[in-house]
């Protein structure tokens, strides 16, 4: 058995499903962060146990061919991307990989029944929303993302996957807390009021929303809104209470609007979406609209029938199939994304139905004969009373599409016991440089 605090050689064979490199010693695995399959490295054990052991990289003896200079000072210590040090071609064998071992956990599946990963062309400056934490250390402000598996923040000068719009926030926000230091809270003494800053930005409009969660309540300072007007993008601000010093919701209901606007707006296929700062909408702005190109495609409805788009959200996929005409219906449980929905119809006059209200709610007391059901749920999956609905409803096709691998697999396996036949698996690297996929299924109902 390995000891801790003790140095090994080995060579990297595999890699974790959150990216970790593997190597075995007589049998052994040892999971290794910032390591990839190919490289040969020196490690200290810093964990161990009888089934498995964890280490940290001391020295990259030989290096993988497939390993890369991350371009982000701290990508070996932020929490937020795991692959930045191993090529793209990599990182889709790697994601392909993991997909497959974790449908292959519950469905009966091939890697030929898996489409290749449609990849990024642009891999930096994605994202177009980001939840960065609040720390002090020795009286400086830190801003960033959680290292992994802990709550130490990782201080972020700058990111590299975020827009250059959201990274212009940060040395603004720290100079104005440099002249006006209000106590950041403090997760161990529960004392202190800033906790998290959310940034959210819309490139076809150019438009950035900044939301500030504290701990109690939060006279805006006009300081504060003079320094962010520097930014042309800057559109609203918006202070959110979490109260709940044990809870790490960044985003409570308890949102008021302190300047500026309500909403942001983005357009997506010719339809202007308003943005609230809860509503959801997909992180990866330069990869959206080949999303639900290729969403559209799969699916490939006729417009026959009822096409029911449960979790809906702001109505992104909700109008982009009712641009085909027939009869849509957007369904989803929050006020706020069903009201910028609505708007969106109405200010394009697009013939589209929605509804607040759950979908497993919707679906028990609603019949939709010869009907498509597209489902996009969160990270957890299908809630089990949806799952016996969707079976009951019998929709002649179902569209899945899921950022989270094994709910998606467990929920494939319920579908596909009730006699439903998986035509597609298309993954998409909405994600680049995280383990993470977005995934579209298609399924449909034999001789429906």
């Amino acid at each position: 058995m390995l000891k801790k605090n003790h140095s090994y050689q080995a060579h990297i064979s595999d890699q974790s499903p959150i990216g970790s490199g593997i190597a075995s010693l007589k049998g052994h695995p040892i999971h290794i962060p910032n390591s990839i399959p190919g490289d040969i490295i020196q490690f200290k054990v810093i964990k161990t146990s009888s089934q498995i052991s964890y280490g940290r990289i001391i020295k990259i003896i030989q290096k993988s061919p497939h390993r890369v200079t991350p371009p982000c000072k701290i990508a070996s210590t932020c929490g937020g991307c795991q692959l930045q040090h191993q090529s793209n071609s990599a990182q889709h064998e790697f994601k392909s990989k993991q997909l497959l071992r974790d449908l292959q956990a519950h469905i009966n599946i091939t890697a030929s029944d898996i489409q290749a990963i449609i990849a990024a062309k642009h891999p930096w400056g994605y994202r177009n929303k980001m939840q960065l934490a609040l720390s002090e250390d020795n009286g400086q402000l830190k801003i960033g993302l959680y290292a992994s598996r802990s709550h130490r923040v990782i201080d972020m000068p700058h990111c590299p996957i975020m827009h250059d719009e959201m990274a212009q926030v940060l040395p603004i926000f720290k100079e104005w807390h440099r002249q006006h230091p209000i106590p950041i809270f403090n997760e161990k003494t529960h004392q202190g009021t800033l906790r998290y800053l959310t940034l959210r930005y819309a490139p076809q409009h150019q438009e950035l929303m900044v939301i500030l969660t504290t701990a109690a309540p939060f006279p805006v300072p006009e300081s504060l809104i003079k320094a962010l007007k520097q930014l042309p993008a800057f559109k609203s601000l918006y202070i959110c209470k979490q109260a709940d010093p044990q809870s790490d919701q960044v985003l409570t209901a308890e949102l008021s609007l302190a300047w500026g606007t309500p909403h942001i707006q983005e357009t997506l296929f010719e339809t202007t979406h308003p943005l609230s700062p809860t509503a959801f909408y997909q992180g990866n702005a330069k990869l959206i609209e080949t999303l639900y190109e290729t969403w559209i495609k799969i699916i490939n409805w006729n417009g026959e029938g009822c096409l029911l788009d449960l979790y809906c959200g702001t109505g992104t996929s909700t109008l982009a199939f009712a641009r085909k005409g027939g009869q849509v219906i957007g369904v989803d449980q929050h006020p706020a994304a069903i009201q910028n929905a609505k708007r969106s119809a109405q200010l394009h006059q697009i013939n589209a139905q929605f509804v607040c209200e759950t979908a497993e709610s919707y679906l028990s007391q609603h019949k939709h004969p010869n009907s498509s059901i597209l489902v996009d749920p969160p990270r957890s999956g299908l809630h089990p009373a949806l799952i016996q609905a969707l079976i009951q409803h019998a929709p002649a096709t179902i569209g899945y599409m899921s950022c989270s691998a094994k709910t998606l697999a467990r929920d494939l396996a319920f579908l596909v016991s009730a006699g439903y036949h998986i035509d597609q698996i298309q993954p998409i690297d909405m994600f680049s440089h995280t383990p993470h996929l977005e995934i579209m299924v298609r399924l449909s109902r034999p001789n429906s």
